[in-house]
C-alpha cells in the first residue's frame, strides 16, 4: 500500500504525506495541510499568512494489527480579513 493509500484510508486525502516510519513498534504517518487548502477557521478567508505550526498527535485504528500515530503539522495562519491568528482546522480529526 503506498503512502497516498494509507493516508486516503484513514480519512485523510485532503492532507499531504509527508513521512510513513516505523517508531518503537508503531506505524508513524506524517502529514500537513497543503498550502492551497490553507484558510481562516473564523472566517473562513483563503488570504492568510502562516506563523509556525504545531504537531498533533493522533491515536488511528490499527493498520494490519500495528498500532498507527498520524503525525499532523496543523499551521497557525494570519488571517488578513478578521486580522486573528488562528490554527487551522483539522477536517476528520476528532479533538481527544
Amino acid at each position: 500500500m503506498s503512502t497516498k493509500q494509507s493516508y486516503r484510508a484513514f480519512g485523510c486525502s485532503h492532507y499531504s504525506p509527508v513521512d510513513c516510519h516505523q517508531e518503537d513498534g508503531v506505524f508513524v504517518l506524517e502529514m500537513e495541510c497543503p498550502r492551497e487548502k490553507e484558510r481562516c477557521s473564523g472566517c473562513g478567508s483563503r488570504v492568510v499568512i502562516r506563523r509556525g505550526s504545531r504537531q498533533r498527535r493522533v491515536v488511528a485504528p490499527p493498520l494490519a494489527l500495528q498500532t498507527t500515530k498520524l503525525l499532523i503539522n496543523v499551521p497557525r495562519l494570519e488571517c488578513r480579513n478578521c486580522r486573528r491568528v488562528l490554527q487551522a482546522e483539522t477536517p476528520n480529526v476528532v479533538p481527544g
